[in-house]
Formats: structure tokens, C-alpha cells, sequence
């Protein structure tokens, strides 16, 4: 009884006094909320941006008191491990990455040999998040980091919400995030894709505060083009234009605008923009022999948002018009991005892994081949276009002034 009694008072000992062995305080640690990769000769460069909490707590106060929101660390090391551990040579706190949501890659880093060795290393690391949006730029990563935003208290945040509202409004680009990226190369015929930001205007402009007491910024972030990897590496480019194509076939359209021409000869310049609510997208391979083609069955919805034509758009004639239109637009984007991913060799339309789930037996054929049958495929275009709903009014402008003029 009495050696039963020891065991449970040692256990009772053990849970109060125990406590978290690896536990940290708040205080002590920085968070981070954007990291930029960059590669400089055989070492890699690691810059952080660390949320300053005395800053931030200042603002939302009201205080007075300028302070940069965040800071910037940068270090360097043969590996990753290696120039992330040399943080603690410049910050007073233990790198924290569990809020990081961006990845700043340069594109020296996206086609160098050893990319890969940076998907491992963020895919091994258990605080980091795998839903961080991954995004490229041409020029040097750190500098994107750099950039305040008078809208955004955290640059990093910035970034992340200019590319949702551009994949909900325009649907040019989509986020990436690192698992969504990673799942691609590990599912044949492995291509995926990762957006660009870049500063337009004068970089460097944009580091201080002084720079967010102005009402026009001489340097802001931008969606750039859109950076196509075949394995774990950087291929090429496809042009932000282009985006809305690739969109299209991968059934990735949320919403966007369409501009389609009057139909009048008389009216020659003049456009109806067109909002497009709803797209849908079906993909169905179809193996013939030796041809493949692929057919792309989409239906996109919308309304008319402006007009500069003069068609009355009471009439059917005129809506039948407008969606034929439509069709030829929605057709165009998709055929000039589609010339340009069949020079490239890259499927990041997915039609290989469309014929993998459909014949997976005749993926295994195709397979080993598949960067030079990829070209050769049939596109087979289905497009079912319908306006919806025309405004508040049926009658262009235009229209009804020029009668209010003649009386």
C-alpha cells in the first residue's frame, strides 16, 4: 500500500513540476511574416521581415511616434539551415515562422540546380505553414520585402491580399501555396506554376516612412507574369495576359472582365465590357490511335457592365450577338495561351493528368513521351457564353442623349 501510495505522489510531482521543456515566451520571439530567397555564387541569402510589436501596438493606439512596422533581417549560409540559424548573429529574439504567408523566390534561385533543396527544407520544417503563398520576381527577392504599403500595416499582408483580389476579381493569376505547388510536381507530368510580383515604378523609393506620408507612391507592387516550372525548376515565362487563358482551361475563372468591339463598322473603337460571375470547365481526353486530342467543354455567365455600341440590348438579336461574341473572345484568350505553353512543352493546362485519371493505362504509355506528344494534341473548344442581365438600363447612353437632343 505504502509503495503505491510513493509511485502515485512521484507521478503527482512529475506532472507539477514537469512543465513545457521547450516552451518560449512571447516576448522572446520574432515573428516573422515574409521571407525572400535569394542565391548569390554557392551561398543562399535568407531575408526575414519581422513584425516590430511595439510599432504596431503604437498604431493601433494612436500614437504619434514613427516607427517602422517591420524589419528586415538578411543572412547567408551554404544551406538554408545554415543562414536562417545565422539570424540569431543580428536579432535579440528566436525566429518564429508559424505566421510566415509569403515566399519571395528570385528567379536566379527558381532555375538554379539546387531548387529542390529549398522544397525540402520547407517541407521538413514542422512550424512553417504549408499554405504560405509561394511568389517569384525577376529581380533580387529582398527587395519585395522592402516595400511599404500605406494600405497595409504588414508589407507581407499586402502582397498576400493583392493576389487574392486579383484571382477574385480578375482571375489574370491564382495564389500558390507551397503545398498546391508541391502536389503538381509530385503529380505527372509535374508542371506547375507560380505567380510574379515586381515593383513598378522607382525601387528603393518605398523603404522609409517618410515615403506613406505622400498620396501618390513612386513605387508599388504589382502582379507580373506568371512563371511556369517544369520538374523543380523554372522553365519560362507566360505573360500576365495570358493568365486568364490558362484560367480558363484549368477551370480556375472565379470572375473577370471581358472586352468585346461593337459590331457596327460605324462604331469602330468603341467596346461592351462584360462581367464574367460564372465559368465552369470540363475536361474529357480522347484517344484515337496514335492522336490525342482533348476536348474543353466551358460555360461562362455575366452581365454587361458598360457599352459604348448603340445596339439596343432589349433585343434577342443583339444578346445573341454579344454571346456569340463572347464566345470568340473567351476562345481567343485560351488558343494565344495555348500557342504559347505548346512552344514551351509545359502542361500546366493538366491534360496529362486528365488522360491519367480517365486511361491510366495508357498514361503509362504516354508517360515517358509526353514532352513531345504533348504539342500534337487536338484542342476540341466548346464554349457556351450567356448574358445574363444587361443593368438598370436596356438603352446605351448614347442613345438616349442623341434623342433628348433632337427633342
Amino acid at each position: 500500500m505504502k509503495r503505491c501510495l510513493r509511485c502515485i505522489l512521484a507521478m503527482l510531482i512529475c506532472l507539477v513540476q514537469g512543465g513545457c521543456w521547450d516552451s518560449v515566451e512571447l516576448d522572446e520571439l520574432g515573428a516573422i511574416i515574409g521571407t525572400a530567397v535569394d542565391r548569390e555564387g554557392q551561398e543562399w541569402v535568407v531575408s526575414f521581415q519581422v513584425v516590430n510589436p511595439q510599432s504596431i501596438a503604437a498604431q493601433m493606439g494612436g500614437s504619434s511616434q514613427a516607427r517602422a512596422p517591420v524589419t528586415i533581417f538578411s543572412t547567408r549560409g551554404k544551406n538554408l539551415q545554415e543562414a536562417i540559424q545565422h539570424i540569431s548573429l543580428e536579432s535579440s529574439r528566436k525566429p518564429f515562422f508559424a505566421h510566415n504567408r509569403v515566399l519571395v523566390l528570385s528567379e536566379k534561385v527558381a532555375r538554379d540546380d539546387n531548387f529542390s533543396e529549398l522544397l525540402d527544407y520547407y517541407l521538413r520544417d514542422s512550424e512553417i505553414r504549408e499554405t504560405m503563398d509561394l511568389v517569384l520576381t525577376k529581380g533580387n527577392a529582398r527587395t519585395i520585402l522592402e516595400v511599404l504599403n500605406p494600405q497595409e500595416k504588414i508589407p507581407a499582408n499586402a502582397i498576400d491580399r493583392i493576389f487574392s483580389e486579383t484571382q477574385d476579381e480578375l482571375s489574370y493569376v491564382r495564389r500558390v501555396r507551397q503545398i498546391d505547388f508541391v502536389s503538381k510536381l509530385l503529380t505527372p507530368p509535374s508542371y506547375a506554376v507560380i505567380p510574379e510580383i515586381k515593383i513598378a515604378g522607382q525601387s528603393g523609393t518605398q523603404k522609409n516612412l517618410d515615403a506613406l506620408k505622400q498620396t501618390s507612391q513612386k513605387g508599388v507592387l504589382k502582379i507580373g507574369d506568371i512563371g511556369i516550372f517544369s520538374g523543380a525548376k523554372l522553365a519560362g515565362w507566360l505573360k500576365r495576359e495570358d493568365g486568364v487563358g490558362l484560367n480558363w482551361v484549368t477551370d480556375q475563372v472565379k470572375k473577370t472582365v471581358v472586352s468585346i468591339p461593337c459590331a457596327g463598322s460605324e462604331e469602330q473603337g468603341k467596346m461592351s465590357t462584360i462581367i464574367i460571375q460564372r465559368g465552369s470547365t470540363d475536361l474529357t481526353p480522347v484517344l484515337n490511335g496514335e492522336e490525342i486530342s482533348m476536348s474543353v467543354r466551358i460555360k461562362a455567365e455575366g452581365y454587361i457592365n458598360e457599352t459604348g455600341c448603340t445596339a439596343d440590348l432589349s433585343e434577342p438579336e443583339t444578346i445573341a450577338q454579344l454571346n456569340k461574341q463572347l464566345d470568340q473572345q473567351i476562345r481567343k484568350d485560351i488558343l494565344r495561351t495555348w500557342n504559347v505553353v505548346k512552344r514551351m512543352k509545359a502542361d500546366v493546362f493538366g491534360f496529362g493528368e486528365a488522360i491519367h485519371r480517365k486511361n491510366p493505362k495508357e498514361w503509362d504509355k504516354l508517360r515517358t513521351e509526353w514532352e513531345d506528344r504533348f504539342p500534337g494534341i487536338k484542342l476540341s473548344l466548346q464554349i457556351e457564353a450567356s448574358i445574363r442581365r444587361t443593368g438598370m438600363t436596356n438603352k446605351p447612353f448614347s442613345t438616349v442623349l442623341q434623342k433628348s437632343k433632337e427633342g
